[in-house]
């Protein structure tokens, strides 16, 4: 929390605001948050359970603490974009593809958090029985599979960890990051690990927003996030042909898919926006 104020503090000088002009700070934070009692209740890829984290950063900084979940805060976000309809799409799903996979559920320009506060996590519904273990504790996990560790435990299954590939020097650090531009650079070159991750990745995101309609059948789903930036713009265009082919709900379901108006911005404007 210090390197955080620290970082504030250079900030403002370079800025030229002094800290009395600030009246909000908002913190944007990958877990389930109680948004009314300021406490984090668990955050599976930090480590956290029952954090009493606004009452911590009200005794570093001397404004107004704001906290939210990560991605319910990149929606609120998305929900202020000027191009953003909310009489055409009162029911609104934000899917944020990176670390970990992050969602969340607006109702009438409002975010639903859920009596838990943990409503809209779809990384944690279950793909895989009996899966891999996820930061959650539980297995099988969307995240398992196309988060971070997932992307990283594919590559080394397919190709990856051949002195040819792309992702070679990355892989053999244990906690190095596969960066999106990494990918979409693979991809270009058409390396063949990389284009089995693209279809992997389509092939787990898709299942998820498929349970995803069936169960809310929302106006309009947001994507974003790194796997978005990785991949090229047909990926989203083959996500919706996916998506149309299903069964069920099909072309029937009138679901938009569209691409994060903010970008990596939107968690950002949303804890600036956070009430």
């Amino acid at each position: 929390m210090q390197q955080i104020r620290s970082v504030a503090d250079e900030l403002l000088r370079e800025i030229h605001i002094p800290e009395q002009k600030i009246q909000k700070m908002g913190f944007a934070i990958p877990g389930t948050v109680n948004p009314e009692k300021g406490v984090i209740g668990v955050a599976p890829n930090l480590g956290w359970r029952e954090v009493p984290f606004a009452s911590i950063a009200r005794d570093i900084f001397p404004w107004q603490i704001r906290i939210g979940n990560d991605v319910n805060m990149a929606l609120w976000g998305e929900l202020h974009h000027p191009a953003m309809d909310m009489d055409a799409h009162p029911m609104v799903y934000g899917i944020f593809c990176g670390t970990g996979i992050g969602g969340a559920l607006a109702i009438n320009g409002h975010i639903w958090n859920g009596p838990g506060f943990g409503a809209g996590e779809i990384g944690h519904i279950r793909v895989v029985e009996n899966g891999e273990k996820c930061g959650c504790g539980n297995r099988g996990c969307l995240e398992t599979m196309i988060g971070k560790e997932g992307v990283r435990r594919f590559l080394l299954a397919n190709g990856g960890e051949s002195r040819k590939s792309p992702f070679y020097e990355i892989l053999r650090e244990k906690d190095s990051r596969i960066k999106a531009s990494a990918i979409k650079k693979a991809l270009a070159g058409k390396d063949p690990s990389a284009v089995k991750l693209r279809k992997h990745c389509l092939k787990y995101l898709s299942t998820g927003i498929i349970s995803l309609i069936h169960i809310m059948n929302p106006n309009l789903i947001l994507l974003g996030g790194g796997m978005m930036d990785a991949f090229d713009e047909t990926f989203l265009d083959h996500l919706r042909e996916i998506v149309k082919r299903d069964n069920i709900m099909g072309e029937n379901a009138r679901t938009e898919l569209v691409l994060s108006r903010y970008g990596d911005h939107a968690g950002v404007m949303g804890a600036a926006l956070a009430e």
